[in-house]
């Protein structure tokens, strides 16, 4: 869960999506973020 003024501490899927040149919906049916080499997500 992200509190409440943390966001800007954070990496959203579309800011990542953003980063990689590509829109949220691509993103999210290539799923780069699964693939072998990928960063594990700090919960």
């Amino acid at each position: 869960m992200i509190r409440a003024g943390r966001l800007a501490c954070v990496q959203t899927m579309a800011d990542l999506a953003a980063q990689l040149g590509m829109p949220l919906g691509t993103f999210r049916n290539r799923k780069p973020h699964a693939q072998p080499g990928h960063p594990a997500p700090i919960s």
